[in-house]
């Protein structure tokens, strides 16, 4: 296996233009046209239309795509398996959602290295596209996030339910919530639109943003309200936060991603179920 012609290959599927591709990987168009016709002479079929508007994948082509991305998944997965860190029997490397890593994240490793104190963990904490690139490439296990997209080679499947609870450093009532301390956070779309729905009066205030880190940092500072995921419990920032007993509770969805190379990966089974204990648990 030839992993810079699957590279190459793969790129000039993205990109549909020699010259692109030769610009992304920093070789020349030329460099870029041989490595394509040496993958053809491979493979005994032509994977490219070529054009005045650049290279159209075909049939045979798109086909491949599918193919190269296991290969390359498969191989990183075999390195990272056989590199694995002195005194450990396995490497996991876990992947959450920004949103994720401190209600999920912290509590999911202390429950892996209980279970099994050989394992060595990885632990990352990104946006969810880069969690779906990561898991497609083989670089991640097991992602954990909010809104999956689908892609070809990567399993997705709903672990359970985030609840969020209204906190607040000084209201216990929504008649009490100030609307000028009111911090609007949107974990997702399907979040926001919920939030709206529920709480409409709330749903244009003055300051929002896409996770709760500003919004903690806020109230830190000079008190305030929002949304926080009920994992967080009840002190944050240094003080106590009120949860909002007649505010709605708000709940997301959330999915693990896996390579479907790694469905019938006995670690990863069990990373899995653990983490679902830990919603059934909670």
């Amino acid at each position: 296996m030839d992993r810079v012609l699957l590279t190459t290959f793969l790129d000039l599927v993205e990109s549909r233009n020699f010259n692109r591709t030769a610009d992304n990987l920093d070789i020349t168009q030329s460099t870029v046209s041989n490595r394509i016709q040496t993958l053809e002479k491979d493979i005994g079929a032509v994977l490219f239309e070529r054009g005045r508007g650049g290279a159209t994948p075909t049939a045979s082509g798109l086909l491949f795509a599918t193919h190269a991305r296991q290969l390359l998944a498969s191989w990183t997965h075999a390195v990272r398996d056989i590199g694995v860190r002195k005194g450990h029997d396995r490497l996991l490397r876990l992947s959450a959602q920004l949103s994720l890593q401190r209600s999920i994240l912290g509590d999911w490793a202390l429950a892996l290295r209980r279970d099994n104190p050989r394992i060595a963990l990885d632990l990352q904490a990104d946006y969810s596209a880069q969690i779906m690139r990561d898991v497609a490439a083989g670089h991640a296990d097991i992602g954990v996030l909010y809104a999956p997209q689908m892609q070809p080679d990567v399993r997705v499947r709903k672990e359970g339910d985030e609840i969020f609870h209204m906190m607040s450093s000084y209201a216990t009532t929504l008649d009490q919530v100030k609307a000028a301390k009111y911090f609007k956070v949107g974990y997702t779309d399907a979040f926001s639109r919920s939030h709206e729905a529920a709480l409409p009066d709330l749903s244009s205030t003055s300051i929002s943003m896409g996770n709760e880190t500003v919004a903690l940092d806020l109230m830190s500072k000079e008190g305030g309200t929002a949304y926080l995921p009920a994992r967080f419990g009840t002190t944050k920032g240094g003080q106590n936060l009120h949860r909002v007993k007649d505010a709605p509770v708000i709940k997301q969805p959330i999915y693990s991603v896996i390579h479907r190379n790694r469905k019938s990966d006995h670690d990863v089974a069990k990373a899995l179920a653990i983490l679902r204990q830990i919603f059934h648990d909670t």
